[in-house]
């Protein structure tokens, strides 16, 4: 008879591990690093690297890794190492750039305002030359090294002898299978990479379960990828290994699935197991290095689906009956994935379910409000802006000031009336220039602005011109605010 379980057993993901079940996790788990994990020890500095080998060093005997996370190490090891090589090249251009925007605003004041031009200029070329030295020079010595490099060798000797067996055969088949379900019915792990052929997620998950099985011993879980389908998002945060992971992990194996960022389980192994304390520097670091790539990895995708998101607006008449499903899905998607306000999510939300309950009966009018709901979603998306957009953002800052400094001079009603005016009209251009350019820091920008837009109108309205003390505080506002004028 099968045993009856309780409610702690039942939902065993869901709830807090005991002390006595967290110290034994720390004292003799199995410790799975993920393959972003490997790669990105070609990202971190020589510091930060050293430090976190020794780390793993101490905890060799318990490391151990799927065979998908060996597969995805060597097929993108490579990759990783030219990207990390140009990136001296990109950071040298995005300073001289920077310097070159030193000069010009320099350049701007008359020789009579300033004096000192010419020296300010020679420091800034100077400055130049000595950095593009000092990256060239590092460039050079940090070449990369395709055969056996040093950071391979020392990953080999971690887990050359701690690696799973590769899964073939109906036993593959099935999982693969299983990989794609999960993708369709959006169940974790790696339904967020589903323009995959693959679910690798999902094949490093059942390996771990396997494993956990198969030795009798709990897991700890290392990975840099934070969506949604291996950690729990609430509000925006991250919060925990997901409960359904872990609930899953628990009823297969009947062991226990903790699941840490690379920074996270340093910081917990400072307090668990640190002899030799991890320093806060490098933690730091990993941090840094983790929040770039998810930052990447969700622009890359999001642009995908943005693409695909403005084929359907202009092809909606093509989308009826199951289409139309589709369309509402992918949709509603892309919403979820968007890195907005949840305030603003249920807003979109709220748009969608009114454009889905008109879909079928006219569905004329359900295009319509389609076709607006994807123009209020590429308001909000969290892109990187176009190198064009540091001098549109100039040429507003600029307006914005000079309408300033004519509002605190004005002293008769006619000229404030006049910058009043005038204000409005650069407002509205701003407005349409943000909407060309979509992205979270644009977006916010954008409520600011129609928010003084409205008492703008409001006070010419009201003819109540001696409120002005309000709208420069406002306007000043906007011009310090530093997320207001987006440069690349």
């Amino acid at each position: 008879m099968k045993k009856k379980l309780n409610m702690t057993e039942m939902f065993k993901g869901y709830s807090d591990y005991s002390e006595d079940e967290y110290k034994n996790i720390w004292e003799n788990s199995i410790i799975v690093v993920d393959s972003n994990i490997l790669l990105n020890f070609y990202r971190y500095s020589e510091e930060t690297r050293n430090n976190i080998f020794k780390i793993l060093e101490k905890l060799k005997d318990r490391l151990w890794i799927p065979y998908q996370v060996g597969k995805e190490f060597f097929d993108n090891k490579n990759k990783v190492m030219v990207n990390s090589y140009n990136e001296y090249d990109t950071l040298n251009t995005a300073l001289r750039k920077k310097i070159q925007e030193a000069k010009e605003e320099t350049n701007k004041r008359k020789n009579n305002q300033l004096n000192c031009k010419i020296e300010i200029n020679n420091i800034l070329d100077t400055t130049m030359k000595q950095i593009e030295e000092m990256l060239n020079k590092e460039k050079i010595s940090k070449k990369p090294k395709f055969e056996k490099n040093a950071i391979e060798r020392r990953m080999l000797d971690l887990f050359n002898d701690s690696i799973g067996e590769k899964i073939d055969g109906d036993e593959f088949e099935k999982m693969k299978q299983e990989g794609i379900r999960r993708f369709e019915q959006e169940i974790p792990p790696g339904y967020k990479d589903d323009q995959k052929e693959e679910n690798g997620d999902y094949y490093i998950f059942y390996s771990m379960i396997k494993e956990a099985k198969d030795k009798n011993k709990d897991i700890i879980f290392i990975t840099d990828d934070v969506k949604e389908d291996w950690f729990n998002i609430i509000n925006g945060e991250k919060h925990g290994g997901r409960n359904e992971l872990l609930n899953e992990f628990y009823k297969e194996s009947n062991q226990l699935l903790i699941i840490y960022t690379s920074d996270g389980f340093m910081e917990a192994y400072n307090k668990n197991l640190g002899k030799d304390l991890v320093d806060e520097r490098t933690i730091s670091e990993l941090k840094t290095i983790r929040n770039i790539r998810n930052k990447e990895y969700h622009n890359y995708f999001i642009k995908k689906d943005f693409d695909k998101l403005n084929y359907y607006k202009d092809n909606i008449e093509l989308f009826e009956n199951t289409d139309k499903e589709e369309l509402l899905r992918t949709i509603s998607l892309f919403i979820r994935n968007m890195d907005i306000p949840e305030s603003d999510k249920e807003r979109l939300y709220r748009d969608l379910r009114l454009a889905r309950h008109y879909s079928y009966p006219d569905s004329g009018l359900a295009n319509k409000r389609l076709k607006r709901l994807i123009n209020d979603i590429s308001d909000c998306i969290n892109f990187e802006t176009d190198e064009k957009v540091a001098d549109y953002d100039k040429k507003f800052d600029e307006m914005y000031r000079d309408c300033l400094l004519s509002l605190k001079n004005s002293r008769t009603k006619s000229s404030q009336l006049e910058t009043y005016n005038l204000l409005i009209e650069i407002i509205k251009e701003h407005l349409e220039h943000l909407l060309k350019y979509p992205s979270k820091e644009n977006y916010y920008t954008s409520h600011k602005l129609q928010g003084l837009l409205l008492k703008l109108t409001e006070v010419i309205k009201d003819n109540n011109l001696y409120s002005k003390r309000h709208i420069i505080e406002e306007l000043n506002n906007i011009i310090i605010n530093e997320k207001t004028f987006i440069v690349n």
